[in-house]
């Protein structure tokens, strides 16, 4: 009788036995930082060769007691728009240090201000401190907040979604297509930090980046 027939039977041997060839080894960690981005640059697949120009549109703009929220949408490569909150503190002065803010497996970016997707005037209840960009302008520091390929406003509406998890069909796509969505989410980080250095009221030396779940692995 055969014993192994699941994959996971050969998949967990290896994974028991494998030493993997970027692991931290101990010592300075620059140069491993160094080897491990090169790598990882790689894996997440191409960037597109060109940068079309980012032709950013405002939606609305309105002020709010920690400052003011702005939506916008930029281009961040052809047929991928991305829409994003522009979130600026009522204390401090330009340039401002900016958090880059990705939500994970939720409904979408607006859970990072506290509304509802549907009805962006309407507040909503968040836990586990996911309402960040807000945490963000208590502090004094700005927030862009990047609605993410297949969530919220960018799930996929135009065909049939053949799995149940959102962004399960986006990522065989692109997997076909040599690439991953993993990258693609990725390139539209590095474009919204092109956005906030075309407004001049950022402060380029201090731009960070922070998400939960999905949005940690894209940070990373």
């Amino acid at each position: 009788m055969n014993r192994y027939l699941s994959p996971s039977d050969y998949h967990g041997r290896l994974a028991d036995r494998i030493v993997p060839a970027l692991r931290f080894p101990g010592g300075p960690v620059p140069p491993w930082q160094a080897r491990l981005r090169r790598e990882l640059r790689r894996l997440v697949g191409p960037f597109p060769a060109a940068r079309v120009p980012l032709n950013p549109r405002r939606i609305w703009k309105r002020e709010h007691p920690l400052g003011s929220i702005e939506k916008i949408v930029f281009t961040a490569e052809p047929f991928a728009d991305v829409p994003a909150y522009v979130c600026m503190p009522r204390r401090g002065a330009p340039p401002y240090p900016f958090m880059i803010c990705l939500q994970g497996h939720t409904t979408g970016m607006h859970t990072s201000i506290a509304v509802q997707r549907e009805a962006e005037t309407r507040p909503l209840a968040v836990d586990g401190d996911r309402d960040f960009a807000l945490g963000c302008l208590r502090r004094g520091y700005a927030a862009l907040c990047i609605e993410q390929r297949s969530f919220g406003e960018r799930r996929e509406r135009r065909q049939k979604q053949l799995s149940p998890h959102g962004c399960h069909d986006a990522a065989m796509h692109a997997l076909l297509l040599g690439r991953t969505l993993l990258g693609e989410r990725v390139f539209d980080v590095d474009r919204g930090i092109d956005y906030l250095l075309q407004r001049g009221d950022a402060d380029p030396a201090r731009i960070g980046v922070m998400g939960n779940s999905g949005g940690g692995t894209v940070t990373l």
